[in-house]
């Protein structure tokens, strides 16, 4: 299935909205900040929900300030 980036990214917004999560498009790829608090609901809701169906986690990062 070919996803396309920029109504990905308009559905997370939207599905998002509110949560303190970021959602950046650049370069075809989609980008979330999450905080880490609301990690594992957001990785539940991105493999769980039908409009996501995500598979496979491909980069995680973490920053400490």
């Amino acid at each position: 299935m070919q996803r396309n980036p920029e109504a990905l990214a308009g559905k997370l917004q939207d599905r998002f909205a509110g949560e303190g999560i970021g959602i950046e498009l650049a370069f075809g790829e989609v980008t979330m900040s999450v905080p880490v608090n609301a990690y594992i609901q957001v990785m539940q809701v991105l493999r769980d929900d039908p409009d996501y169906r995500f598979e496979e986690l491909v980069d995680l990062c973490g920053v400490d300030y």
